[in-house]
C-alpha cells in the first residue's frame, strides 16, 4: 500500500495457477461498466458545475436517462 509521503510497497495480486490471460475481478467490471455508461454523457466528462450538489444532480439525470432507455 502507498503511504501519503509516496514511499511504500505496492501489493500486486498474483493470478491463480494455470490461469493465462485476463482474469476479471468479481465486482470490478460492474463498476467499470457503470462508469463507461456515464462517460457517454458528454456533460459529465468535465467539471462544468459550480456546486457539488449540481454535479450530483447531473449524475442522477444521466443515470435516469440510462434507466429509461433500458426499459
Amino acid at each position: 500500500m502507498f503511504r501519503a509521503d509516496g514511499y511504500g510497497s505496492l501489493l500486486c495480486p498474483l493470478t491463480p495457477n494455470g490461469v493465462k490471460g485476463f482474469l476479471p475481478k468479481p465486482l470490478r467490471w460492474v463498476v467499470e461498466r457503470t462508469f463507461a455508461w456515464l462517460d457517454s454523457c458528454h456533460r459529465l466528462t468535465g467539471n462544468y458545475e459550480t456546486t457539488n450538489e449540481s454535479a450530483e444532480e447531473m449524475i442522477d439525470f444521466a443515470a435516469i436517462k440510462f434507466l429509461i432507455t433500458k426499459i
